[in-house]
């Protein structure tokens, strides 16, 4: 860096937090690290084999922390015990790893590891990455160099690990770390250091549960019980439903346990830990318990969100907000209400329905929501949404379930074998029927044209009105595809009037049609509605334009509801405006509306 950016950093690793303990040193500023400079990767042909515990550092030379080099004290005065007088234009990095001995692991509480940097650093405890500062994203070279030049000073930050159990073992561990500079000729000085601490474990276990307490469930007859941390001396007595104990326990790990009981009767269902239960943590803190409650009812609606398309090979359809190409799950809530999804949860194994849960996240009425199945496990509410699994594109289980444990989405046994940038999920209209979107819309409504669809139905005549009754005509070029259509206004399914003759048209009536073939979806649908004149209403000519809302005798127009509702317009062509015109192509009877009342005297429409 220049003489005018000298900086003084300090950074440290995880999340800041005052320590609630004395915190016990695991190394100190001026520990001995074995280090090697950076004139080449620091193993090869593996470039993070050096991570690793099991990597052979005898051969790297020994110093004394903290390392530093400083070609202008008066600015910086930086002093350490091993000073790299050779790094300024040769080297940008050093590679450093030292080890520490762990006894027992469930006895911490917390890990604080501080640093000061000058410039940037990486580092990783066996061989997981810790802490990034200061540096790019992705895997770095030896010839790399930090981002910028911060400017000094700056003071040291103290950051803590509260799970240091997900990186640690019980006896020697590794730290390594690759400390750089901002560039290779320019920067006048280098600093690196590093402290290690850890505080003992005196919380109390915490224990959440799915179903999530106050739920109301359709069926009950087990409870998952998840631990923030691992616990011991768990037994199926422990847990009480309605004062009596659970018959069975299921523990998938040390931190997960299913209680199974019989199915209680429906109403208030009562949960309680045993006065007896002698559950601990690792560290000997004995879990206090408590109680919750659910509503068993099993007339309850059943949810109704959907996984409505996925991807397992992404390359180009949409970036997460690291800008990696991760895999994509689309949910999609098509109800009329908001639906909150705290305790749910996604999974790609039948063993494990829970493995990864919803974070308390809202998907709204007819709204989609993106999970990136990146593995990355991120939960922030207010963020993009990462499973903590990938999908294969072999083909696997893919759920969603509720918070009672209930599978409400499924691909099941397993999706097929899926291509590159090619989505798979469920057809708009029929759910039910899956299969391939050459047209991923991720976050939006699944496609309905293109490559993989059947085609589209031909109507052999236009929607509008007409004087006497004639035989409606269906047809689709393809010999391979069949039509189904429905005459009642709801959209056709695989199980709707399969079309085999002219359909006689003699009264008002909306005709919706799709083509069907094997191995495609359903083609796009189509809808032409007709209106039958009175000789009267023929008869009838206007200079002004005419607007006609039918809605296929469904009564007067409600009142705080929506009906839906056919919609065109009539306007003169060469002797006024008469109803046996066509009507508008922008319209068209083809045009469906929802009205309502929405005052004394306005009528609403929408689209």
């Amino acid at each position: 860096m220049s003489l005018a950016m000298k900086k003084f950093f300090a950074v440290a690793i995880f999340g800041l937090l005052v320590l609630a303990a004395p915190a016990a040193p695991i190394f100190s500023t001026n520990s001995v690290w074995r280090y090697v400079k950076g004139y080449a990767e620091a193993s090869t042909p593996d470039a993070t084999a050096w991570r690793s515990p099991v990597f052979d550092d005898a051969g790297w030379d020994s110093g004394l922390a903290p390392f530093y080099y400083d070609t202008d004290t008066s600015a910086s005065g930086y002093t350490g015990n091993t000073e790299l007088s050779d790094m300024s234009g040769d080297y940008t990095c050093v590679f450093l790893r030292q080890t520490f001995v762990v006894t027992n692991v469930a006895a911490l509480g917390q890990l604080q590891l501080a640093a000061r940097s000058d410039d940037g650093f990486i580092a990783w405890i066996n061989g997981m990455e810790v802490a990034r500062f200061n540096m790019p994203a992705g895997a770095v070279g030896y010839n790399d160099s930090a981002l910028s030049a911060l400017a000094e000073p700056l003071s040291v930050q103290n950051f803590v690990q509260d799970r240091p159990g997900d990186f640690l073992v019980p006896g020697t561990n590794v730290i390594a770390v690759q400390a750089f500079n901002s560039s290779l000729a320019s920067s006048s000085d280098f600093l690196i250091w590093l402290t290690l601490d850890a505080t003992r474990d005196t919380a109390a276990p915490i224990a959440g549960s799915i179903p999530a307490p106050g739920a109301t469930v359709r069926n009950l007859y087990n409870v998952e019980v998840d631990f923030n941390e691992s616990v011991t001396h768990v037994v199926a007595a422990d847990l009480l439903i309605n004062g009596s104990p659970a018959t069975n326990l299921i523990a998938y790990s040390a931190s997960q346990y299913v209680f199974e009981f019989s199915a209680p009767p429906t109403g208030t269902v009562q949960l309680a830990w045993a006065a007896g239960q002698g559950i601990t943590d690792l560290a000997g803190n004995p879990f206090t318990g408590g109680a919750w409650a659910y509503t068993l009812d099993p007339n309850a609606p059943a949810p109704d969100i959907q996984i409505s398309e996925f991807m397992t090979d992404n390359q180009n359809s949409i970036r997460d907000e690291d800008g990696a190409y991760s895999d994509w799950i689309e949910l999609l809530n098509p109800t009329d209400d908001d639906s909150n999804l705290q305790g749910w949860a996604l999974t790609d194994d039948k063993q494990e329905l829970t493995r990864w849960r919803f974070p308390n996240v809202t998907l709204s009425a007819h709204s989609y929501l993106l999970v990136f199945a990146s593995g990355k496990d991120r939960t922030n509410a207010t963020g993009q949404l990462h499973a903590n699994f990938q999908l294969a594109g072999s083909g696997e289980f893919l759920a969603l379930v509720d918070a009672a444990s209930n599978i409400v989405s499924a691909f099941a046994p397993v999706y097929p074998p899926q291509l590159t940038n090619v989505s798979y999920g469920r057809d708009r209209i029929s759910p039910n029927l899956t299969g391939f979107f050459a047209t991923p819309t991720p976050g939006a409504p699944n496609a309905m044209v293109g490559a993989g669809f059947a085609p589209d139905v031909q109507f052999g005549r236009a929607g509008g009105t007409f004087l006497s009754s004639f035989f409606l005509q269906l047809a689709t070029p393809s010999t391979n595809a069949t039509i189904r259509y429905t005459l009642d206004g709801s959209a056709p399914t695989e199980s709707s009037l399969l079309y085999t003759n002219l359909i006689s048209i003699s009264a008002s009536v909306q005709v919706r049609a799709r083509a069907f073939a094997p191995g495609l979806f359903p083609g796009s649908l189509h809808s032409e509605s007709y209106l039958p004149l009175s000789a009267g209403l023929a008869a009838i000519s206007s200079d002004l334009p005419a607007l006609v809302i039918y809605n296929f005798n469904g009564g007067g127009v409600p009142v705080n509801t929506r009906q839906f509702a056919n919609f065109s317009i009539y306007e003169g062509a060469g002797g006024g405006t008469r109803l046996t015109n066509a009507d508008l192509e922008c319209a068209g009877f083809g045009s469906c509306a929802r009205f309502e009342y929405a005052g004394a005297a306005q009528t609403k429409f929408c689209g």
